[in-house]
Order: C-alpha cells, then sequence, then structure tokens
C-alpha cells in the first residue's frame, strides 16, 4: 500500500542523488503515476457539512428525511449522494427494536378534511428528579398536525377539556374525536363538552391500533422526543414540549403526506378548497 512516507522517500532521492522520477519511482516501489497524485478536495462540501448539521439536530431520522432537508435548503443533489455522505460520516442511527405484537387492525373511518377528526392519548415520562411527568397529546388525522401537546404531572378530566377548549378556540371544534377508555376521557366533563355537536369514537380495550394516528404519533415523541431529552422540571418539560410542538408542525415533513409538513400540508388543501 502507497502512503505519505513512500512519496517522501521518492522525493528525497530526486532531491539527495540527481535520480530521474523513473528511477526514483522504482527504486522506493512505487508507481509514478502514484508519485504524481494529489489529493482532490471534495466538491460535496457545503453539502456534507449541511448533513452534518442536519443529522445532529434530527438525530433520530434517516438520511432520506435529510435529503428533502437538503432539496429545500437549494441542494440539486439526489437521495443516493446524500446516502453516501451519510453513510462516509457515520451517521447511522442505531434502531431501538421492539417487540411485534399481533393484532386483528380495525378499518378507521378516513379523515378527508382538517377537524373531521382529532385522536388523543397520554404518554408518559419523568423529570430528573424521578417524579412523574404526563404529555396530553393531540393530533388532526387529516393533516397530522400536533393540535396540543401538554406537559403536567397529573391530568384529569377537567384538564382535558380545557386543554381541548383552547384547540378548539385556535382550529375550531372537530366533528368527531377518538380515544381510548381511560378515566379522563369517560368522565362526564368530556360528555359535556362534546355535547350533541361532537361524536365521541372510544376504541374497544386493548385494541390500541384502533386509535392508530395518534399511537404512531406517541412512537415518533417517545423516540425523538423523550428518549432524546431531560427534564429537569415541570416547566422545563412544558417549554420543550412547545418547542417540539411547533418544529413538528412546521419543520417536520411526512412521506404520507407528500413530503409536506402538517402545516404546508394544511394550506394546500385549504388552497384547493378556496380555488
Amino acid at each position: 500500500m502507497v502512503g505519505p512516507s513512500h512519496k517522501r522517500e521518492a522525493v528525497k532521492v530526486l532531491v539527495e542523488f540527481g535520480l530521474s522520477e523513473r528511477a526514483a519511482c522504482r527504486l522506493v516501489g512505487i508507481k509514478r503515476s502514484s508519485h504524481r497524485y494529489r489529493a482532490v478536495t471534495p466538491k460535496d462540501g457545503e453539502l456534507r457539512q449541511l448533513i452534518k448539521t442536519l443529522a445532529y439536530k434530527h438525530k433520530r431520522r434517516g438520511y432520506r428525511y435529510l435529503h428533502i432537508k437538503a432539496l429545500k435548503a437549494g441542494h440539486k443533489v439526489n437521495h443516493k449522494a446524500v446516502q453516501r455522505i451519510y453513510q462516509e460520516e457515520g451517521l447511522q442511527i442505531r434502531k431501538r427494536r421492539r417487540k411485534k405484537i399481533q393484532v386483528v387492525r380495525q378499518p378507521l373511518p378516513a379523515a378527508l378534511m382538517p377537524n373531521d377528526c382529532w385522536s388523543m392519548d397520554f404518554i408518559h415520562d419523568t423529570t430528573t428528579d424521578g417524579r412523574s411527568l404526563r404529555f396530553f397529546v393531540v393530533v388532526d388525522d387529516c393533516t397530522r398536525e400536533l393540535l396540543a401537546f401538554e406537559a403536567a404531572r397529573s391530568m384529569n378530566a377537567k384538564a382535558v377539556v380545557r386543554h381541548l377548549d383552547n384547540a378548539a378556540c385556535w382550529y375550531g371544534k372537530p366533528k368527531r374525536i377518538r380515544s381510548d377508555n381511560g378515566p379522563e376521557f369517560v368522565a362526564y366533563a368530556l360528555a359535556e363538552w362534546t355535547g350533541d355537536d361532537i361524536d365521541h369514537h372510544f376504541i374497544q380495550p386493548g385494541k390500541p391500533t384502533q386509535n392508530s394516528k395518534v399511537e404512531s404519533l406517541n412512537g415518533k415523541i417517545r423516540d425523538e422526543f423523550l428518549n432524546e431529552n431531560q427534564f429537569r422540571n415541570l416547566e422545563d418539560a412544558r417549554q420543550q414540549a412547545q418547542r417540539f410542538r411547533d418544529e413538528y408542525n412546521a419543520e417536520r415533513e411526512h412521506y404520507s403526506l407528500g413530503n409536506l409538513t402538517p402545516l404546508e400540508f394544511k394550506q394546500k388543501i385549504m388552497q384547493t378548497l378556496s380555488a
């Protein structure tokens, strides 16, 4: 194998003994083409730096997601070039595997418009002192927009109604909502809020796949947010949750939405309706 030391020896022979390049290379044991070779600076330096920066920011996303971000940043590059840089820089992530559970999947009514259906659930974590945290999650089934992502030590039905009411003030009330049969969701306070205007669909006990939209979102929240961050206290958890929600809605592209963010997809629907 030809290395820098071989080239240095060839140069030394050339200078000190006055030999020709051919003779010096033969004496050192390297080819003349190797002696003449000069390292070429990669032409993808700016793209490579961008991919490294994006990979550090989005630690749990793959090269296809980084390719979308690179295109939006103005780089005309295909996914194979991004994959090559991704692998050369050692940016691959180790997938967290879990046991696959065999389930009977239930058909769900498709949400074709914003506010057709909201899905809601809770996801749990702890602060650094070991105290419990509960995150209340509400997602629009059509646009995948994260409508509510609220942290609390505990949360009863009245708090759920308060967060739903706040979301409705911003986005309008949904036609229906979907949830499991948790005590916060079967309480009278929530039934009073939905009234006759909103249909509340409960999934079957032990059938989380019937609430697939929010369950899928919970998996992303667990992988990309909870497993990647620590929360010093409740206020810190609330601030980080708000930042994640803003980034998720405005910056995170979804393959199922045609590589658009939830806000871009929602805007596309609104433009279609107004046309």
